[in-house]
């Protein structure tokens, strides 16, 4: 029998008081519940002290210049906690940045860097394009808030490294990759979403199943499969000379090492099965309430379930084109809103239902005042192709990021879908910089259950962190060369059995 005895303090066994030996078993036992309660309690409590200071420095706005590392308190399957921040939010209405975020220092040298013979140009392209086309998404990896991204693709850049930028400045790292071709060819067309080659820095490897670099657009998103985080995409404009899409679907399992990783063919991509039709530029967001990630095609509405492995094709989507269009998730009003790029949708998550906000026919935006921005070219007037767009439960709003390039916009548009009205969130702090040329989609994101928002620009350049502020002032729409028309939006019930189509490509 073993020995029990009180603790000198709760959680601690290194101590036995000899009066609690001589108890009747009864009285012991009953002590000994009440001490495992009491540790249980202890283990979920904060000291009013501790919340004090972090509620005071929130309202106070902090520094934004120095992250400080929490250590999370562990979770159990069916409680969710929100991670403890690793970081310092800026002043109301303000831009920070987060030190130590920026990528460009684990970047291969194979991207950033001629080797001889090679006439001085990397082998692997331009570095800056790892955001061309694409997108990223927040995870959680080791109690530590961090931006995920893989990207690269078509003829802008072969590689197909997955990229992780934690916020606590502990500096980013690369989790998978990168593909190094035996041949150094990357350009050709074999109808596979995967390279044909093994890497050259996987020794070992017989197998050739490494990914290619793909422009993920708005298909990289972070999803839970048993309770472990994983990272998903669908399709993607793959490296080859014609950038053509592809129905893969592919899942990261973000506990891998790098070393893990790349101990596998495909680099720790695990292949599933196929979406419903080939994919280029399409759009995803994860429905934690049903486990499932619902996405919109070129020429579908579909919803995949990862643990069961399957697809179930909702219906078709019209404009047979792929819209560099960007998500936002209303979990609580179950609505997925798909925004920019001539699009504007809206799909009710219960019942399957698609409601087309807004229209461009290649003259005319029609629609709500609100959606006419999405929906208008860039040349006359419109925001940028695959703008940052967030949905905030607590303000019950849509959050748009347009800005782009050097001099792009500091602000922050705050969206009632429902009253139609738009508000501009005044942002100062320091300058936001993004790449010019390339769309934001998800790498502008809403932290859970705050007013925080963070952007990821470049790929030289720390991750911009920035504190909303109460309200903003009403946006005037001023009206452009092309008329908005008044065309209610109208609803289009596509719910159509589940189809699996084989592997395609276009």
């Amino acid at each position: 029998m073993h020995k029990l005895g009180r603790y000198a303090r709760i959680g601690s066994w290194d101590r036995v008081d000899p009066f609690f030996l001589a108890l009747p078993h009864d009285v012991m036992l009953s002590r000994l519940i009440l001490c495992a309660f009491l540790a249980a309690l202890a283990s979920w409590y904060e000291p009013a002290t501790t919340q004090g200071e972090l509620l005071r420095e929130a309202v106070k706005g902090g520094s934004g210049t120095m992250a400080q590392a929490i250590a999370p308190a562990p979770s159990s399957p069916g409680v969710t906690r929100p991670p403890k921040q690793a970081f310092v939010p800026p002043p109301l209405g303000t831009w920070s940045t987060l030190p130590n975020t920026a990528i460009w220092p684990v970047i291969p040298i194979e991207a950033k860097q001629g080797q001889p013979g090679d006439a001085g140009n990397p082998e692997l392209w331009s570095p800056r394009a790892i955001f061309a086309y694409s997108g990223g998404d927040l995870a959680t990896l080791n109690g530590v808030l961090g931006f995920l991204y893989w990207g690269g693709g078509h003829g802008d850049s072969a590689d197909n490294s997955l990229y992780f930028a934690p916020f606590d400045g502990s500096g980013p790292r690369r989790l998978s990759g990168p593909y190094l071709a035996p041949d150094k060819i990357y350009k050709y067309e074999d109808g596979l979403d995967h390279y044909r080659g093994v890497s050259r820095n996987q020794p070992g490897i017989t197998v050739a199943a490494a990914p290619k670099a793909r422009h993920t657009y708005s298909n990289l998103i972070t999803i839970t499969i048993n309770w472990k985080p994983y990272l998903f995409c669908v399709g993607g404009s793959l490296t080859s000379g014609s950038g053509g899409g592809t129905n893969a679907t592919r899942l990261f399992d973000l506990s891998l090492t790098h070393a893990q990783a790349m101990a596998r063919p495909d680099m720790g991509w695990a292949r599933r099965a196929h979406a419903p039709a080939g994919i280029t530029a399409g759009s995803s967001g994860w429905d934690p309430k049903t486990g499932r990630v619902i996405t919109r095609g070129k020429n579908f509405w579909g919803a995949y379930d990862p643990v069961a492995d399957v697809w179930d094709r909702w219906g078709d989507a019209g404009g047979g084109s792929d819209y560099e269009a960007s998500v936002a998730m209303d979990i609580e009003g179950r609505k997925m809103y798909v925004l920019g790029g001539h699009l504007a949708e809206m799909v009710n998550l219960d019942t399957h239902a698609v409601t087309v906000l807004g229209t461009w026919d290649g003259t005319i935006a029609r629609g709500p005042a609100w959606l006419k921005g999405f929906l208008t070219p860039l040349w006359l007037g419109g925001y940028p192709k695959g703008p940052g767009v967030q949905w905030h439960p607590g303000r019950k709003r849509l959050l748009a990021y347009i800005g782009g390039g050097v001099g792009g916009s500091q602000d922050i548009l705050q969206i009632d879908p429902v009253g139609g009205t738009t508000e501009v969130l005044k942002m100062g702090g320091v300058r936001v910089v993004t790449q010019n040329g390339y769309a934001i989609y998800g790498r502008f994101r809403l932290i859970p259950g705050t007013d925080t928002v963070v952007l990821a620009g470049t790929v030289e350049t720390d991750v911009f962190i920035g504190q909303l502020p109460v309200s903003g002032t009403a946006a005037r729409l001023a009206p452009g060369p092309i008329p908005l028309g008044d065309r209610p939006s109208r609803p289009q019930q596509t719910v159509m059995p589940g189809v699996f189509l084989p592997l395609s490509w276009r």
